[in-house]
């Protein structure tokens, strides 16, 4: 949906729900692997705030009818991280689809800058993605939508 240009807020939402599920059942199956304790232990947060921060948006449309008047600042990356969230939950629980593997390498590709020179995923996301790291989110997403839809069409169904 994100890389079809649907409406984000949908997009979002839904995300949110995936996100919020994939995090539990990660609790319940795999604890140990769960991507949110590693992004907490990695930047050295409690969960509370972790997923105040995570679910930030999600929150705000969820009681959104207890202030109509509120105003929240939405940023697009946020959605991306959160999805790259449940995806990286979601590769502990089971094997990811093609189209979550896509997702998954396009995300690297728009954080490229925060990896080591030598990241050894880093040549073949360059020459699938680009650097992404520097482009814009709608420059990045039509990039995704590029790839996705040569991935669906070299991929027998």
């Amino acid at each position: 949906m994100l890389f079809a240009g649907d409406d984000i807020v949908a997009v979002h939402a839904l995300a949110g729900g995936a996100s919020l599920l994939l995090s539990k059942l990660i609790e319940i199956k795999s604890p140990n692997e769960s991507w949110d304790r590693a992004a907490q232990n990695s930047v050295k947060i409690d969960s509370a705030t972790y997923f105040a921060i995570l679910r930030k948006t999600q929150n705000f449309l969820k009681h959104a009818d207890s202030d109509p008047d509120g105003v929240h600042e939405f940023y697009i990356e946020d959605t991306a991280s959160m999805m790259m969230s449940a995806v990286m939950n979601l590769v502990n629980l089971q094997k990811l689809t093609m189209f979550q593997e896509v997702y998954q390498l396009w995300f690297l590709a728009c954080i490229l800058d925060v990896f080591p020179r030598d990241f050894a995923l880093r040549p073949g996301l360059i020459e699938t993605f680009g650097d992404l790291s520097r482009r814009t989110m709608t420059y990045r997403i039509a990039v995704g939508r590029r790839v996705l839809a040569k991935a669906v069409a070299a991929h027998d169904f």
